[in-house]
């Protein structure tokens, strides 16, 4: 089954079937593009994965570090999503083990991505779930933040299905995010187009609430 994506604008006829034609690897690979040239985020980390049925394909371990995000189709890992061997994999992703049980768990769900979105990393950093204030926003509600646990951890993994659990029915919709304590974002949903678009959203919406000291400035000046 091919990688849908939504037309926006009636694109020529061409570009819309070569899109629509793409398989899970090519997508991820764009999406990875996307997400590096955009600065949604760095070298340091962060992973793309697509499930189709009981298979999972990832972006591959050290994609940012070694790579430069600079991947193609054959860089893809693909697998069982339950087969346990999958975890021993040396090109692994080490997040792959929250995209792994996030799927188990909601069978809904069919995209992720983790991201080192640098306006969002101050409020996992520092601890604070960040308030929706943009209307993009709005249907996120408050950005929640999981407890602080192993990194790469199945207990990780648990506290991120525990958070997305109490609003799952938004993975159908612009996808369930949560912060990761000093690590980013992991939003779940249905497609990667809709994913990137909405870790691109909760990244401005954190640039505005970091930016309001300087403006309340700005309008104490006037």
């Amino acid at each position: 089954m091919a990688v849908s994506v939504g037309a926006v604008n009636e694109p020529p006829k061409h570009r819309t079937e070569n899109i629509m034609t793409m398989t899970p690897q090519e997508k991820i690979v764009q999406i990875a593009h996307l997400m590096f040239d955009r600065h949604l985020t760095d070298l340091a980390g962060g992973n793309i994965s697509v499930r189709e049925g009981d298979t999972i394909y990832t972006t591959p371990r050290y994609a940012g570090a070694r790579r430069h995000w600079d991947l193609q189709p054959e860089d893809i890992m693909a697998g069982s999503l339950w087969d346990e061997q999958i975890f021993d994999n040396p090109r692994f992703t080490r997040e792959g083990v929250s995209h792994v049980h996030a799927y188990r768990h909601f069978s809904e769900a069919t995209a992720i991505i983790h991201a080192h979105s640098p306006w969002t990393l101050p409020f996992a950093t520092f601890g604070l779930p960040m308030e929706a204030v943009l209307k993009s926003t709005q249907t996120f509600g408050a950005l929640e933040i999981t407890p602080e646990v192993e990194p790469y951890s199945e207990e990780q993994s648990d506290e991120i299905i525990r958070l997305v659990d109490r609003h799952r029915e938004r993975i159908g919709e612009h996808g369930a995010p949560v912060l990761i304590p000093g690590h980013g974002v992991f939003i779940i949903g249905l497609d990667l187009d809709t994913l990137i678009d909405s870790v691109e959203r909760l990244n401005t919406n954190a640039m505005v609430l970091l930016a309001r000291p300087l403006v309340e400035q700005l309008r104490a000046g006037r």
